[in-house]
């Protein structure tokens, strides 16, 4: 639009202006056309919304007093609330949604008396304030006030609503806002609203039965909120409603069978609650129901197909993560003939239907992951030429897919086979579906190698795992072309050859997590890693993998998980680690061929929960400062994730990491934000355990077994609560074991062998459950439960098992005594008879002393436990 608008001045009969999305903003003519609109008296109609205007100039006085439609939405104005629209007396309908507006609401807008439609939403920088009474918008139909961070109980509006307008009202929306309290029941004496939206806000409490009252209403959403409670039986007076969400909120109880009487139902949305019960058979007597979301709740029992089959008009069904169940068939699925989203997903439903039937619909969302489809593929749905999303994972397939499955279907972008046992090679599969965003194939039985130009044929992709398969041959540079993939997994496969090393600084890449382990790529670590800047999670783990640690690594500042463990990675660990990753919530370095101390400064990574240096070649003390780990510190909940990669809707990427924990791998990934470890076995550590260890009270697992510590076990031990898993064994500790570790309770897997430790076990709680001796093994001045070892003081100490089973074990002890006794006298008078014969023969006393050198450390210990065991039966024979 040209800079000049003097002619539109000329218009001075002009009525309908209409410049709705063009754009003014480029030449900075916005302000001169506004001007020039003040200058035509007879506008009544005027709409500017998405035209690109910044700002509104203040008018001293406004010329087009006959206007009845102003629209000026979506254009980010960030002017005050233009105080001249109060002078424009017959005003009807008012659109200033979606800007910036700074300020409060001028109070005399609210006695605008013409106005009929007034939306403000959008408006998160404009004070929201509504007055006590509305009592001069008598005319007004329909107010939108719906995100613009209105706080405060919504029962405080009841006196803004009084008045005529509870008499005009017909639509109120104050959805997305911060709004708390009750669900406000004083809206019911709005006795001709249509049209009604609380959703987005803090809202608890029931439902009001008085709500049913309403018997104009047509639409209500009080979606996403804390509402509880059960949904009240009496909304069937609502006999008018076409619409009703009450999804994302904490519903209970079952489902009123009295919904089925709202004949004039088109959507029904009830997912993501806690109800129970079954599928109420009256929603089979909704003839105008189109879409029915139930999924996300504990529905149980069968499946109802019949009653189900009857909503002819039905064109989205959302039953999944529910517990229902039953046989669906291609007879329940005939009717559906508008159905385009079909989601059963998570429910363990069989599905029976011919692979010659052609269903009548036409799906673009088809989710039946987690029921029973398979095992042959359902080629029922080989037609679905306008499917969008498509997600059969896990449904027990163990079939190859058919070569002429995929050419009828053009627009598929988010693809979900994974977790069957799908066969055939994935060059066939990649080449026919080459649109999509969203590829997950893992764990089937595909094998082949991956394309050469992947880069090329699906430039689209953001998500692609073809991990746990039979896939061989090496990765291709062309993968580097995806420059928006944030999500590349292929680890579990058969890759051989390097990593490739074809990032380039020149592009903005968009790769989140990186997944090659287990495979059988070798070589060094690539340098143009450092180009993956918004890398969070690397696991390159169980490869064979050379060189040092790889300094590219230095430039990821954003990587919460680094895997490198169980490669052939020599040299040092790098100081700058802790400076260059402070977001790592995943170290795991184990099984490589790592020289040197631990960087002291590795304490300062206050998000990191499970480190994992275990089987290296490392010396040196355990560094003080571990005792720093902030996340350390804290339980942590099932709702935290080690990965902020968001791959789909709500989903996040959840990578897998193995943690050796209680003597055995456990890989976790649902829960690895549970998981809480230390692990720095087998590697040549000496010093002391550090104090400061006992401060991580969230510390799960403790592992520094195969070492060579010293010293005692931290007395305060006992705070670590929580530990499940602690592993000294192989060290050179002594001392005597805290008895203040027997109120550890969780503690469920414990291996003290191969120390110094001395003393008495300690016995009761948790103690009373470790009665595996070898936990104990190899140190031989342990005495009492559970080792056949009575303590010197124990007869006047109470020892597991009766009166008897102690004389009993006294009994074995001095026949053992004696027989130690005479093996001891025999030896000293056999000793000479022999010596004289090794004196004279030369050759039978070389091999004399070679058999003794063999056997003097058995001696040794042999005599230690005899001196012990004559003093204690010394001592009981003198009392």
């Amino acid at each position: 639009m040209g800079g000049d608008v003097k002619w539109m001045c000329q218009l001075s009969s002009l009525q309908h202006l209409n410049l709705y999305q063009v754009d003014i903003s480029s030449d900075g003519s916005s302000g001169k056309l506004l001007v020039a609109i003040n200058m035509l008296p007879s506008l009544s109609w005027v709409n500017l919304g998405s035209c690109g205007l910044k700002s509104i100039p203040s008018f001293p006085h406004v010329n087009f007093t006959s206007l009845s439609f102003l629209d000026l939405s979506d254009n980010n104005i960030q002017s005050p609330f233009p105080e001249w629209l109060i002078n424009i007396t017959s005003l009807e309908h008012l659109d200033l949604s979606e800007n910036n507006f700074k300020g409060g609401i001028p109070s005399a807008l609210w006695s605008m008396s013409s106005l009929t439609v007034l939306i403000l939403s959008g408006n998160e920088r404009l004070d929201g304030k509504l007055p006590g009474n509305q009592s001069s918008l008598c005319k007004l139909r329909s107010l939108d006030m719906s995100q613009m961070n209105i706080s405060g109980d919504v029962n405080e509006l009841e006196g803004s609503f009084s008045g005529c307008i509870r008499n005009s009202l017909q639509s109120l929306d104050l959805g997305l806002n911060q709004l708390s309290g009750s669900f406000p029941s004083w809206l019911v004496e709005m006795k001709m609203l249509k049209h009604l939206s609380l959703s987005s806000n803090s809202l608890q409490g029931p439902i009001p039965a008085s709500l049913g009252r309403l018997s104009f209403l047509e639409t209500l959403d009080s979606s996403l909120n804390y509402l509880n409670g059960s949904i009240p039986y009496n909304l069937e007076g609502l006999s008018m409603l076409t619409s009703l969400n009450l999804s994302w909120n904490h519903l209970q109880g079952m489902i009123p069978e009295t919904l089925g009487n709202l004949s004039s139902l088109r959507s029904l949305d009830l997912g993501y609650n806690i109800l129970s019960g079954g599928i109420p058979k009256s929603l089979g007597r909704l003839p105008s129901l189109e879409t029915l979301y139930l999924g996300h709740n504990n529905l149980s029992g069968p499946i109802l197909t019949e009653t189900l089959s009857n909503l002819s008009s039905l064109q989205g069904l959302d039953l999944s993560d529910n517990h229902l169940g039953g046989m669906v068939s291609a007879a329940h699925l005939s009717n559906f003939k508008s159905l385009q989203i079909l989601s059963m997903a998570n429910n363990p439903i069989i599905f029976s239907i011919s692979s010659d039937w052609i269903p009548p619909f036409r799906l673009w969302y088809v989710d039946l992951s987690l029921c029973k489809v398979g095992p042959l593929f359902p080629t029922w749905l080989r037609l679905q030429q306008y499917v969008i999303t498509f997600n059969l994972s896990n449904s027990g397939i163990s079939d190859a897919i058919p070569d002429s499955y995929w050419k009828p279907i053009s627009s598929i972008v988010y693809l979900d086979l994974s977790n069957n046992q799908i066969t055939g090679r994935l060059p066939d599969l990649l080449k026919h579906i080459q649109l999509q965003y969203y590829v997950n194939l893992k764990s089937n039985r595909l094998e082949g190698e991956i394309p050469e130009d992947i880069g090329e044929v699906m430039p689209l992709l953001y998500l692609l795992s073809l991990s746990n398969n039979t896939l061989n041959g090496s990765i291709p540079t062309s993968i580097c072309r995806l420059r928006d993939l944030r999500v590349l997994d292929l680890s579990r496969n058969y890759f051989s050859g390097n990593v490739p090393n074809c990032w380039e600084p020149s592009s903005s890449y968009r790769l989140e997590a990186l997944n090659l382990a287990h495979n059988s790529l070798v070589g060094v670590i690539p340098n143009s890693l450092s180009f993956l800047s918004k890398l969070q999670s690397l696991q390159l783990n169980a490869n064979k993998l050379s060189g040092e640690f790889p300094l590219a690594l230095r430039s990821c500042s954003n990587v919460s998980t680094l895997d490198l463990g169980e490669n052939k990675i020599s040299g040092k660990i790098p100081v700058w680690l802790a400076e260059s990753m402070p977001y790592l919530k995943v170290l795991r370095l184990r099984s490589n061929n790592f020289k040197g101390a631990i960087p002291p400064n590795l304490a300062s990574l206050t998000h990191l929960q499970v480190i994992d240096l275990a089987n290296n070649d490392l010396v040196g003390n355990i560094p003080h400062g571990f005792g720093n780990f902030t996340a350390m510190k804290f339980i942590h909940n099932i709702n935290e994730t080690t990965s902020r990669i968001m791959i789909y809707r709500t989903n996040y990427y959840k990578e897998v990491v193995g943690v050796v924990m209680k003597g055995q791998v456990l890989e976790y990934q649902r829960l690895l934000s549970l998981v809480v470890s230390i692990d720095l076995s087998s590697n040549r550590l000496s010093g002391s355990i550090p104090q400061d260890l006992a401060d991580l009270v969230g510390l799960q697992n403790l592992n520094i077994s195969g070492n060579m510590l010293s010293g005692h076990i931290m007395k305060s031990i006992n705070k670590l609560h929580f530990l499940e898993s602690l592993d000294l064994s192989r060290n050179r500790l002594f001392g005597e074991i805290p008895t203040l570790m027997s109120s550890m309770t969780y503690l469920s897997h414990l291996n003290l062998s191969f120390n110094n430790f001395s003393g008495k076990i300690p016995q009761g709680n948790q103690f009373d459950t470790l009665t595996d001796t070898s936990i104990y093994m190899g140190n031989p001045y342990l005495c009492g439960f559970p080792l056949d070892v009575p303590c010197e003081d124990g007869d006047k100490q109470e020892d597991h098992g009766n009166n008897s089973q102690r004389e009993s074990a006294e009994h074995k002890n001095n026949n053992a005594v004696w027989m130690y006794l005479s093996t001891t006298v025999g030896f000293i008078l056999g000793f000479w008879a022999v010596c004289g014969t090794l004196i004279v023969h030369k050759r039978w006393r070389a091999i004399f002393f070679i058999f003794i050198d063999g056997k003097f450390d058995q001696l040794y210990v042999f005599m230690i436990l005899l001196v012990r065991r004559l003093k204690r039966l010394i001592k009981k024979n003198i009392m």
